[in-house]
């Protein structure tokens, strides 16, 4: 009869710690800022690449329930290789068979936002940007707005120089149309207007906005025009600041979210219910996706190739979810040492 009270006690102790973890992490598991520093990785047939980048996440010590604040604690460090288990392993060398086909370039970078795990398979790979320059370009015109150097109530007029066939409506409207600066914003993201997007990026400081994205290590941003090269480590760098910007939850980043959440031609995929934010970019044989991925524990993923005309459907969707299953493979493997760690 004791033991079995006493056993009925610990279990509800352990209840209690579980949920006081998780209300931790969702407080304070969303202020990561990250630098990288590389570890060599051996044990992988070939080039899947693993990083680890120190957050500055600081979790609160709370002296009455010091096997709680060992737990959060734990959390806040990336499970290091020789911790990952077989089956994490088998997953990685999956995604290495998918993304190794040699008739393709193909590239991807994958970053856990809570622990800045890293992992990537030939993220330097340049490609066309084609309409995902489009995110970045955006994502710095919202935050000037938000400091007050950008007024998006302001209007262009619509002149023969920001004429762009493809994707888009502006297209086939009348030259001398005006569209405030708002709307140019919301047709360049979620129908993906060439002609908007050139409207916007044109009202912008050139050198300012290079300046920008270089100090944050995208150093392919506009590299010709307000066009450019992009690689799935840049694309990594503009989901980071994405779901940087989206974490101070002001009126304007909350418009912006809105945009990605409902971007058009979407190819990173998630389980059902889970928001994706995402910008795509297609030009000929060149399709890629770059997307925040709003996941109990959220990442961000940039995929890069040029495999339009293959199926490209399919790579994607086998893509988004053999990463994702590694993902939820880290966290219960973290959560499971992180715990033995402690209990």
């Amino acid at each position: 009869m004791y033991l079995g009270k006493k056993l009925s006690i610990i279990f509800i102790k352990l209840l209690i710690v579980y949920a006081l973890v998780s209300l931790v992490l969702v407080v304070y598991g969303l202020n990561d800022r990250l630098s990288k520093y590389n570890v060599s990785n051996d044990e992988y047939k070939g080039e899947i690449d693993i990083l680890y980048n120190d957050s500055s996440i600081k979790f609160s010590s709370d002296k009455k329930n010091n096997d709680v604040s060992k737990y959060i604690k734990c959390y806040e460090y990336p499970l290091k290789e020789e911790k990952f288990t077989k089956e994490m392993k088998d997953k990685l060398n999956e995604i290495y068979n998918l993304f190794s086909n040699p008739n393709f370039s193909l590239s991807f970078s994958y970053e856990d936002m809570y622990t800045g795990l890293h992992i990537s398979y030939n993220e330097n790979q340049q490609y066309f940007t084609a309409s995902t320059i489009k995110a970045p370009t955006e994502i710095y015109l919202y935050e000037q707005a938000e400091n007050g150097n950008v007024d998006l109530e302001s209007y262009i007029t619509y002149l023969p120089n920001y004429y762009l066939e493809g994707s888009g409506t502006i297209q086939y409207q009348l030259y001398g149309t005006q569209y405030k600066l708002r709307d140019l914003v919301k047709m360049a993201l979620v129908e993906s207007d060439n002609i908007a997007y050139q409207m916007t990026a044109y009202s912008l400081d050139y050198e300012s906005v290079k300046n920008f994205w270089k100090d944050k290590g995208a150093d392919n941003f506009w590299s010709y025009g307000i066009w450019g090269n992009i690689s799935s480590h840049d694309g990594v760098i503009y989901m980071k600041e994405l779901y940087n910007y989206s974490l101070t939850d002001t009126d304007l980043s909350k418009e912006l979210m809105n945009h990605f959440y409902n971007s058009v031609f979407g190819l990173v995929s998630a389980d059902e219910g889970v928001i994706v934010a995402h910008k795509s970019g297609w030009h000929y044989e060149i399709i890629h996706d770059m997307a925040v991925v709003y996941d109990e524990y959220p990442y961000v993923l940039a995929i890069m190739s040029n495999r339009a005309n293959a199926d490209y459907t399919d790579f994607f969707s086998k893509a988004s979810k053999l990463i994702n299953e590694f993902h939820h493979l880290y966290w219960k493997n973290k959560a499971d040492i992180c715990f033995k760690q402690v209990f």
